[in-house]
């Protein structure tokens, strides 16, 4: 997993930094595994180096499940827009 420039392979989602953005994903996560399909999110936030800039953060996030009951992995593909 890669989030923010850092690699977060073989990392649990509570090992991102800052905080925010740990507890952010694991909502989606969440969101994701409740409805047991995919969808689609999208985070809008100022710029930490320039608050007049606005960040756009698109991602589809897809459940995964070897048993067809309970999701065992999240496949994420995001995209980055500095609006």
């Amino acid at each position: 997993m890669r989030i923010q420039r850092a690699d977060y392979t073989k990392h649990r989602v509570s090992e991102v930094t800052p905080d925010y953005l740990a507890k952010k994903v694991a909502g989606d996560y969440m969101v994701l595994v409740d409805a047991f399909e995919p969808k689609f999110f999208r985070t809008t936030r100022k710029s930490t180096v320039n608050s007049a800039r606005k960040l756009e953060y698109h991602f589809i996030r897809m459940p995964f499940s070897n048993d067809g009951v309970r999701v065992d992995q999240i496949l994420s593909f995001g995209y980055f827009e500095d609006s």
